[in-house]
């Protein structure tokens, strides 16, 4: 563990007790459920079903115009058959991340924009993924997902902060929302985000990922999972600021290519289906 994240952990136990968000049952339930192999959307769908605020949500969103279903859809079961088990399992950890924070305490933060973003980066990761083992492919996919969580813990307990460092990178102060936050908050969101994780003891391949996510020191010392999120994440940045290509000499770029020749194919991906992606984050988070 990195002395920021000890020095961070310290700070929320002993100067905001009261603030330490608690780990949703369901956030643990799902993730073992989701380190399954073999798990399948029946398995899936049964676990929701014990959550009826995620399993409302999801029928909502398989309703929704993104959706269009032809006849309504009135049960979990139907909805998780129409929305795929790539959506439902993303949806779920999302909704299930998102319970203890309340991000509208921070004045800037942008639900839909965050959740876009974190979709945009689970997507990449998967297909960063793709030749490697299912394990691997889901531990990546939820990595990805969560590697910004530390941004919706500070919108929650460091709310005018965060909101100053938001300000910042809108107002073409700060280059990325990482940098913004580490100079108004004193940490970036990646190492409030591992200290989370950390907190919550999620497994540690999860956790490594969330820390290393902007690690450009030690590249050649990531794991798989760390390598693919912090993929995603570039890929991510890159398509936050309309790039339409990757730049091929830009920071870590290089190093990326030697990894995965085939990235600029995944980024032209990310890129056709970001709409779609916006629109599943606006009809579950538009509010």
């Amino acid at each position: 563990m990195s002395v920021d994240v000890r020095k961070l952990l310290h700070k929320i136990e002993s100067e905001a007790k009261e603030r330490l968000p608690v780990v949703p049952a369901s956030v643990s339930q799902l993730l073992k459920v989701l380190g399954d192999a073999d798990v399948g959307l029946a398995d899936l769908s049964r676990v929701v079903e014990n959550y009826p605020t995620i399993a409302m949500r999801l029928i909502g969103l398989a309703n929704s115009a993104w959706s269009a279903p032809a006849t309504p859809v009135t049960s979990l079961t139907l909805a998780c058959g129409r929305l795929g088990f790539r959506v439902v399992r993303s949806v779920s950890i999302a909704l299930a991340v998102a319970e203890p924070f309340n991000a509208a305490l921070c004045k800037r933060f942008d639900n839909r924009k965050f959740w876009t973003t974190s979709l945009v980066r689970a997507d990449a990761a998967s297909l960063l993924a793709d030749r490697e083992t299912r394990e691997t492919r889901e531990s990546a996919r939820t990595a990805a997902l969560l590697s910004n969580m530390g941004l919706l813990w500070l919108a929650d307990y460091m709310p005018r902060e965060t909101a100053d460092a938001l300000a910042d990178v809108d107002d073409g102060r700060q280059a990325s929302v990482n940098a913004a936050t580490l100079d108004r908050c004193g940490f970036g969101y990646d190492i409030a985000g591992t200290a989370i994780a950390t907190y919550w003891k999620l497994p540690s391949v999860l956790v490594s990922a969330i820390q290393h996510q902007y690690d450009t020191d030690g590249l050649e010392q990531l794991d798989a999972v760390s390598r693919q999120v912090m993929g995603a994440v570039q890929m991510s940045h890159a398509l936050s600021l309309g790039m339409e290509q990757l730049d091929p000499d830009s920071g870590v770029m290089p190093w990326l290519r030697q990894q995965w020749p085939n990235i600029d194919r995944i980024y032209a991906d990310i890129r056709a289906s970001a709409d779609d992606t916006a629109e599943v984050a606006a009809a579950l988070f538009g509010d």
